[in-house]
């Protein structure tokens, strides 16, 4: 079956809950990878939606998860390079529960809330400190889509 759009996204989002129930660990990190090789449309909002939804479970204060697993600056860089390969910077709107819109250019946002995640906790949040390749590849997304 084929999706387009917010119904992918909102699939992925889906499978990913179904996952988070069955399992004691979700496999937060092969999902986004799996999303990021993808050829779809919408791969990348879907892998960086599951991202922010990972994160943000992490981070939870009332009741944070805890997992082995967790989300690096390659994870991050991944999403940023499926990003920049695809060409694509468009809003996808999803039924999914999380509040979602992107910058015209999604990877240079996407290091944005890595440098604010980092700079708020720089002792636990080393592990997504942006790197040569998440800032080379913001900038080059900026220049191909001339958003100066």
């Amino acid at each position: 079956n084929v999706y387009s759009g917010g119904t992918f996204v909102d699939r992925m989002m889906s499978i990913t809950t179904a996952f988070e129930e069955a399992y004691e660990e979700t496999p937060y990190k092969s999902i986004i990878s799996l999303l990021c090789n993808c050829f779809s449309a919408h791969a990348s909002t879907a892998a960086e939606l599951i991202l922010d939804r990972f994160e943000t479970r992490l981070q939870d204060e009332n009741n944070p998860l805890y997992h082995s697993n967790l989300p690096t600056v390659e994870t991050y860089n991944a999403i940023l390079t499926s990003w920049a390969k695809s060409g694509r910077r468009r809003h996808v709107k999803s039924s999914s529960s999380l509040s979602y819109s992107h910058h015209p250019n999604a990877p240079s946002n996407l290091v944005s809330q890595m440098l604010q995640l980092y700079n708020e906790n720089p002792s636990e949040m080393e592990r997504i400190r942006p790197d040569f390749l998440s800032f080379n590849t913001a900038i080059a997304s900026l220049t191909r889509d001339q958003h100066f």
